[in-house]
């Protein structure tokens, strides 16, 4: 038999042909780039590393300024009006303390449920009554109707008229004293040796 003559190309094995389309685009990028493409992919991470150094560094102020605006980060700090209802509340673990000094674990914990409770807009006479009603009246360090209250604003007025009083009193003896400073000495009153002296004293000089 006779080989007929072909003018097909040989068959390559598959792997062989995929390294050769591979090193084929890579050569036809090249032309493209003008550059190799280990320096091509070199110069894309750089850049894509740039780009998210830069997104992150931009982002991270904002994100940190509005974690600062959350009920989380508020509640760090004391609420408006929370040291005076704290310290207007007693402990009931101990009933000797308020709860502004008074160090424990029911103390902490009946702190941390103020400030959330005043952060989250509720009134501090609606606390305290609550409290009241968990506890009973002892929570309150001045109950109501107590007359310390009273005898403390009676004698805060009765200081104001004493010092009102002690300011005329000494205004008065400055004046006084002052007037008598300034006043002429009085004759002091003759005796009869005076007499005396001046009947004699004329008679010599007659």
């Amino acid at each position: 038999m006779i080989a007929r003559a072909t003018n097909c190309r040989p068959r390559v094995a598959r792997p062989r042909l995929r390294q050769l389309n591979a090193w084929r685009r890579r050569r036809a990028m090249t032309r493209v780039w003008g550059m190799k493409p280990t320096h091509r992919r070199r110069i894309v991470s750089f850049v894509s590393c740039m780009v998210v150094a830069f997104a992150v560094a931009f982002t991270s102020p904002a994100s940190a300024i509005a974690d600062t605006d959350t009920p989380d980060a508020r509640q760090a700090d004391p609420a408006p009006g929370e040291r005076a209802l704290v310290g207007r509340l007693v402990a009931p673990c101990c009933w000797q303390q308020t709860l502004d000094v008074h160090a424990g674990p029911m103390a902490d914990a009946l702190r941390a449920e103020v400030r959330r409770r005043l952060w989250a807009g509720e009134a501090a006479e609606v606390i305290e009554a609550d409290f009241t009603a968990r506890y009973g009246p002892r929570v309150r360090a001045v109950p109501d109707g107590n007359p310390i209250v009273g005898v403390a604003l009676g004698l805060v007025v009765l200081s104001f008229f004493a010092a009102g009083g002690l300011f005329v009193v000494v205004r008065r003896w400055r004046r006084a004293a002052g007037t008598g400073a300034s006043a002429p000495p009085s004759e002091a009153a003759r005796d009869a040796y005076d007499e005396r002296l001046d009947d004699e004293l004329r008679a010599m000089s007659s």
